[in-house]
């Protein structure tokens, strides 16, 4: 493999690349396991703001109208102003409010 060089300078380069081999794969497991963990926050992210935005929509077509007997209906506890408007910014993309 290695021509021209000493046996103890071939065994060196040797054992380099097979160290070098073992750090590739240890460093490529860590990125697969960070990607794992990833696309899991990632869809519980998603889950959760999908069931936001739609008790939000909940919300608002409850105070727009009166219920069956013709009482108000009532409305989900507050929501924090911030979280509010991503709400609804999640809503109108979805074309839920306009």
């Amino acid at each position: 493999m290695f021509w021209n060089l000493g046996e103890r300078a071939a065994a060196k380069l040797s054992r380099r690349c097979e160290d070098l081999e073992e750090r590739l794969d240890k460093a490529e497991r860590t990125l697969a396991s960070l990607d794992l963990e990833f696309n899991e926050l990632y869809d519980k992210t998603k889950s959760m703001l999908g069931r936001m935005a739609k008790r939000y929509a909940t919300m608002q077509e409850s105070t727009q109208g009166p219920s069956d007997n013709g009482e108000a209906r009532d409305s989900a506890p507050p929501v924090p102003a911030g979280l509010q408007m991503a709400l609804h910014d999640i809503a109108v993309r979805r074309g839920l409010v306009k």
